[in-house]
């Protein structure tokens, strides 16, 4: 079982459907292909999340999962994503 997640909501910016999560300190994730979620991407170390929205705000919630988690948010758009933890704080920006 897992144990509770530490999480963190915000409104982050959104532009031609795409926005991005970095790091300056370090990188966030290893390199994925989009095609295997079709919703992100990582390249050199920053991931890329796909948005229905082309410009406006997102609301997105982080979680950081001691294990893998199940995902039992039926209906909600939900993305398991492998991240590295951050040294410094995390950005978003479009």
């Amino acid at each position: 079982m897992n144990d509770e997640p530490v999480a963190a909501t915000a409104l982050v910016r959104a532009e031609y459907h795409l926005f991005q999560i970095a790091d300056p300190q370090g990188p966030v994730a290893d390199d994925l292909d989009a095609t295997q979620n079709g919703l992100a991407s990582a390249v050199g170390g920053v991931i890329e999340v796909a948005t229905g929205i082309h410009t406006g705000n997102v609301r997105v919630t982080v979680e950081q999962h001691s294990q893998r988690p199940i995902l039992l948010r039926a209906g909600k758009r939900s993305l398991r994503c492998p991240a590295i933890p951050p040294p410094g704080k995390c950005w978003s920006h479009p």
